[in-house]
């Protein structure tokens, strides 16, 4: 199975995203204007991209403006293989946290990811309150490589 959104090689991850030339090489994809701007540049779904590895393994994913939770959890889970399982989830102030766990992602990323887990945290951003959590209105999707067996073990948004 060849990976093209969350563990991707890079090669695979750039053969299917398209690089914004606005921002550092590799650090954003898919520029569209029915997303909100970056600054004085055309919103991007995907920034904060890392290669970690050789492979693509932390971004945010910006989400489409009046985006709610469970939208946000959809477009986040067709970014994980088809065999993602939920393990645990918590709200707190600043984000939603969802812990999912992959076999494919196990197997295919080894020690880079071991236990295939895939930690999704849904926020939301504004300059009057900073970072918190929405429901009805979710910014972003973060997606990094960590996996926590237990919502007490996870660290903070």
């Amino acid at each position: 199975m060849t990976l093209t959104a969350f563990g991707a090689l890079d090669a695979d991850w750039e053969a299917h995203h398209r690089a914004d030339p606005d921002f550092l090489p590799g650090s954003a994809y898919d520029v569209s204007p029915d997303l909100p701007p970056i600054g004085q540049y055309a919103g991007a779904r995907y920034t904060q991209v890392e290669h970690i590895g050789g492979r693509v393994l932390v971004y945010d994913m910006t989400e489409y403006p009046g985006a709610d939770s469970q939208e946000a959890t959809v477009a986040a889970l067709k970014e994980l293989p088809g065999d993602a399982k939920l393990v645990w989830s918590q709200q707190k102030d600043t984000c939603m946290q969802l812990q999912y766990q992959s076999e494919t992602l196990a197997r295919t990323l080894g020690p880079l990811d071991p236990d295939g887990g895939v930690l999704v945290e849904l926020t939301t951003f504004d300059n009057a309150r900073g970072y918190f959590y929405s429901p009805s209105s979710v910014g972003k999707a973060i997606l990094s490589g960590l996996f926590d067996a237990t919502a007490d073990t996870s660290g903070g948004c």
